[in-house]
């Protein structure tokens, strides 16, 4: 491969990469904005669960050890749930969306492990 031929393909690769952080950086950026609009101790959990992020650098949708998934880390327990509600929980939006319905019915039970590490209080009782 000659110079020439060398350059091209690294640029080629090189605007693959940028447009690939695009997306990601577009996609951090509607997620945060609808994540201040959560309550705060959910806030403080996606913070806790993953890092606050829906996807992985790479693209990939952020799982956890049981397959939990996105800034929630919702369990698979809900999928069928979440979807038949129309939550689609692997994107940003939905999951926070079925995250504090859930959150509004059983309040921190469903991430008691990272509410306790965080030491947030539980504030209201379960509907």
């Amino acid at each position: 491969m000659d110079i020439l031929s060398a350059i091209l393909t690294l640029q080629i690769q090189l605007s693959e990469i940028q447009n690939k952080v695009n997306v990601l950086v577009q996609q951090q950026i509607e997620t945060r904005v609808e994540f201040a609009e959560m309550p705060l101790e959910l806030q403080r959990v996606a913070l806790c669960e993953s890092g606050g992020l829906q996807h992985q650098p790479n693209g990939s949708i952020v799982k956890g050890k049981a397959d939990e998934r996105g800034i929630l880390q919702i369990h698979p327990v809900h999928f069928s749930r979440a979807k038949k509600m129309g939550y689609d929980i692997d994107t940003a939006a939905g999951n926070m969306a079925y995250g504090v319905w859930l959150y509004e019915r059983e309040g921190l039970v469903p991430w008691k492990i990272c509410s306790a590490r965080m030491k947030i209080p539980q504030r209201f009782t379960m509907k």
